[in-house]
């Protein structure tokens, strides 16, 4: 027996998706090894009870249908954050005004702190759009990467290879653009203005990905058994090995930088996730006890996850938990500049399926569309998703108040 990584439900071993949440085993390489744990702290076994069969099935059909065109790429990781136990202002995107977002009730545009190529928000719902001083950059399903102005007019087509599948995973950084294609492929950049395609040695299989001033951090899996955590310079030279998993059911959950640590967790299967951090260069690596995060967000000194019964978060230092908001299965968790941008899915009331956000402690909560969403990314003033409902899963974008939708695949 093993058990889905994302929601925590046993599967069969033959399974090819959860019959809960809708992951691809195929993806589950890594996630399936962090064993029976779910990603929120109560058992999300227990919990999904709640829901019936029929309900299940057909979340699942809905879920499996954008993570099967990703091609199982495995990306259940962090977001933007503060160092833990210790304020990190640094790590929080520049140029807004948190105090003057809630005085007007209203989040400022999300923007990436310069060190990093993407916010690590977004990275963890797939990458598939980023900010880069006055351009935003965005991939669809079909191999094609966009880049438009802030207001979303001025689309330039800048990559165009249709046998490179869904384009995700996108950072920029200096004046190139970093991404991933379908099937857990090889790292990729490009000239900003798309010249010079160049796929970067050693990168076979990559899955967690993310810039970091001048340095690429990925995880690697060159064997069936074997996963590495790395990291390699802007122009592909110098990789290093900073972590290696050697057989035992092992794999990395999530990873993200916070001032000069990074932090990761590991899977074991049937056993729980275990939180570590090491430095930049791999050196002291050491386990944060207390806490099994899989899918994992640290925002002022709480740790977020979403699952089914609602969204919770864990305070770093007591562990004490807290549950923020009742939900039938969210999914796609994304704090943004003080708010948590999330879907809910309820097969069972249909008119609580859709696009919410609300406040870092759980106040203001507001649904800003009714649609089945699927890799929630903030970019400027726009919320780039999947159009889960479509057939082919389309690319959309609304503004952050839920007007101007736009179909861009």
């Amino acid at each position: 027996m093993k058990y889905c990584g994302k929601c925590g439900s046993p599967m069969n071993n033959e399974a090819q998706f959860c019959g809960s949440c809708g992951a691809v085993n195929d993806a589950l390489e890594i996630v399936r090894s962090a064993g029976n744990q779910a990603p929120s702290a109560p058992d999300a076994r227990q919990v999904k009870k709640k829901a019936g069969a029929g309900s299940k099935v057909k979340i699942s059909t809905l879920i499996v249908l954008i993570l099967t065109l990703i091609g199982g790429s495995v990306w259940g990781w962090s977001y933007y954050s503060k160092q833990v136990g210790k304020p990190n202002n640094a790590a929080l995107p520049t140029g807004t005004s948190e105090v003057a977002n809630q005085a007007a009730g209203q989040p400022a545009p999300a923007k990436v702190e310069s060190s990093f190529g993407n916010t690590i928000g977004n990275l963890n719902n797939w990458g598939i759009a980023c900010q880069k001083g006055d351009w935003i950059y965005y991939g669809t399903t079909n191999g094609k990467l966009y880049r438009c102005n802030m207001d979303g007019g001025s689309q330039q087509l800048i990559f165009n290879d249709p046998s490179f599948g869904w384009i995700h995973g996108i950072n920029v950084a200096d004046n190139w653009v970093f991404f991933k294609r379908a099937n857990n492929g090889p790292l990729y950049r490009i000239d900003t203005d798309g010249k010079n395609l160049k796929m970067i040695d050693g990168t076979n299989r990559v899955s967690l990905l993310l810039t970091y001033k001048d340095w690429i951090y990925f995880v690697s899996n060159p064997s069936s058994v074997t996963y590495t955590l790395c990291r390699a310079a802007l122009d592909g030279n110098n990789l290093q090995v900073l972590d290696k998993l050697d057989g035992g059911g092992q794999g990395y959950q999530g990873i993200q930088i916070i001032d000069q640590w990074v932090y990761f967790s590991i899977g074991q299967m049937e056993k729980p996730n275990k939180l570590y951090r090491m430095r930049l260069d791999g050196s002291s690596k050491s386990e944060i006890e207390g806490l099994q995060p899989s899918q994992f967000s640290i925002a002022e000194d709480w740790l977020y996850t979403g699952s089914y019964g609602g969204i919770y978060r864990t305070n770093i230092e007591s562990k004490v938990q807290e549950k923020l908001c009742d939900a039938e299965l969210v999914v796609f968790l994304n704090p943004s500049d003080g708010w948590i941008y999330y879907c809910n899915t309820n097969e069972r009331n249909l008119a609580d399926t859709g696009v919410y956000r609300m406040r870092l402690d759980g106040t203001a909560q507001e649904k800003v569309n009714s649609e089945q969403a699927g890799m929630i990314n903030i970019v400027g003033d726009w919320i780039y998703y999947i159009n889960m409902a479509k057939d082919s899963g389309s690319l959309t974008r609304i503004h952050i108040d839920g007007s101007g939708k736009e179909n861009l695949s």
